[in-house]
């Protein structure tokens, strides 16, 4: 079923749907986010949880349709990263260091 022919109150569940479920996918990748810097590891790539299909989803059956900007947080998380920043990965000191 397309976007175009749901009806006014579909649409306005299924975007409020994709709103809770945008939420929670963003919250799982914070976490992640933060497990993995207190191991010194590299963050997980905001695509392994499905945020940009469900940003994609939003704005086709959200109101104001393709015409919505981006969710805040994954406008940050999608913005390249500059040559010259570092990375989120650090060095650890060991005895083998």
């Amino acid at each position: 079923m397309s976007g175009s022919s749901m009806s006014t109150q579909d649409r306005s569940i299924l975007a409020e749907a994709l709103a809770m479920l945008l939420r929670e996918r963003s919250y799982a990748h914070r976490l992640a986010i933060e497990i993995a810097a207190a191991r010194a590891e590299q963050g997980p790539d905001i695509s392994e949880y499905g945020v940009v299909d469900i940003l994609r989803l939003s704005r086709e059956f959200a109101p104001d349709g393709p015409n919505r900007p981006e969710h805040p947080y994954v406008q940050r998380l999608l913005q390249p990263k500059c040559a010259g920043s570092p990375s989120r990965r650090t060095t650890v000191a060991t005895s083998e260091n």
